[in-house]
């Protein structure tokens, strides 16, 4: 079969997306927009309606593409590629450079890659025949990713309203309101102190108590992974870092000593958050690897371990806040910030009759975040397997 060594800016329209608007630009509701860090926001009005590829063009996410449909927009820091013609096929090259090492990067504290550096990759295609094909199988396994990833966003949301019901002083008042017209959960009232004292939250049940957010969590900081190389005999493992962790796979990931501290090791289940650059958090669930620098483990103390996620996931607007004005060096928070996050800590009888309602939603979702990792790995596989049939 033949290839074409194809100059990507001959084939593929390639542009910066549009550097006027930034995410102060966004709004409640409307079309998606893309930023750097992906699909994160909307717009009122769309600059496109047709399938793309963006890609991250600066920041910790430099390097990662994702595909537009529909009517969408893509703001500051993002570059945009659409086909010049029919002759070629837009999803089987967002395939073929979803590896985050593929597009050339510039910088070191701040990487970038400039749309110049995109325009003169030459890449070898297939026929328009292979590519259509070949893009039609990995997109069946891309449906499937997305169905567990909505199933897995439901259940989340499901757990985090369960937390704000339960984790709540005035739990007892709305389960006890006249406009409550639901069953109180079994053994509630037994669990539940409705005596209360004047805390620096407010009043809150006597038992419970307010915590600095890192009474209740250590918070384990990675390592500079790349000043441990994997020596000769040394399979080494893959290096969870802030892309991994959006993805929930380690495809493509640097490797680095399997000989490290045994804390700096991360295994499915374990809660990792980046307080760097993208800030977020999320379980884990694609293999054991080795935890990055800007990346916390984090690990509930004296309480479950839903509990710090979902505190966390509730201190995440503010700590994104602080991260955003930090405008000299990559957005990041400090061990002192965690300090400042104050949480209402119920007492451990409470904790673990909530624990009844939250904990399996959480293994429930973590199970299907599972599957998207395998199915994540198999795309990758499959998609070399499909090019090698046709070599």
């Amino acid at each position: 079969m033949t290839y074409s060594p194809t100059r990507i800016g001959d084939a593929f329209k390639v542009d910066w997306g549009d550097t006027s608007k930034t995410k102060s630009s966004y709004t409640s509701d409307g079309y998606p927009a893309y930023s750097a860090s992906g699909p994160d926001g909307y717009m009122e009005t769309f600059d496109y309606a047709s399938p793309g590829i963006v890609l991250s063009a600066i920041g910790a996410n430099c390097g990662v593409t994702y595909f537009a449909d529909g009517k969408w927009s893509a703001i500051k820091n993002t570059i945009c590629i659409f086909p010049k013609s029919k002759e070629h096929s837009i999803d089987f090259l967002y395939y073929f450079t979803k590896n985050i090492k593929f597009f050339p990067k510039r910088g070191s504290a701040q990487p970038f890659i400039s749309k110049k550096d995109v325009e003169d990759i030459v890449i070898e295609l297939p026929p328009l025949s292979v590519q259509l094909e070949i893009s039609s199988v990995l997109r069946q396994v891309d449906l499937m990713i997305n169905s567990n990833l909505k199933k897995a966003n439901a259940l989340d949301s499901l757990g985090q309203q369960l937390f704000d019901l339960f984790i709540n002083p005035e739990v007892s008042g709305i389960f006890n309101s006249k406009t409550y017209k639901g069953g109180v959960p079994l053994h509630f009232n037994d669990v539940f102190n409705k005596e209360t004292f004047h805390s620096s939250l407010g009043d809150i049940p006597l038992g419970w108590s307010v915590k600095k957010m890192t009474d209740v969590g250590s918070f384990l900081n990675g390592l500079a992974a790349q000043n441990f190389p994997a020596e000769s005999g040394d399979a080494g493992l893959p290096v969870l870092k802030i892309a991994q962790l959006r993805d929930r796979t380690t495809h493509g990931a640097d490797v680095c000593s399997s000989s490290v501290e045994k804390k700096y090791l991360v295994n499915d289940g374990d809660i990792i958050f980046s307080w760097s650059a993208s800030l977020d958090i999320d379980y884990w669930t694609g293999g054991k690897a080795v935890l990055n620098q800007h990346l916390f483990k984090v690990k509930g103390t004296g309480v479950p371990d839903w509990f710090i996620f979902y505190a966390v996931k509730k201190y995440l607007p503010w700590f994104r806040m602080i991260a955003s004005g930090k405008a000299t060096t990559m957005g990041h928070i400090q061990r002192s910030h965690l300090d400042e996050a104050l949480l209402i800590v119920p007492d451990n009888n409470y904790l673990l009759f909530v624990d009844n309602y939250v904990k399996p939603i959480l293994e429930a979702r973590n199970s299907l975040l599972r599957k998207v990792s395998l199915l994540s790995n198999y795309r990758e596989l499959l998609f070399l397997n499909e090019l090698k049939k046709v070599i």
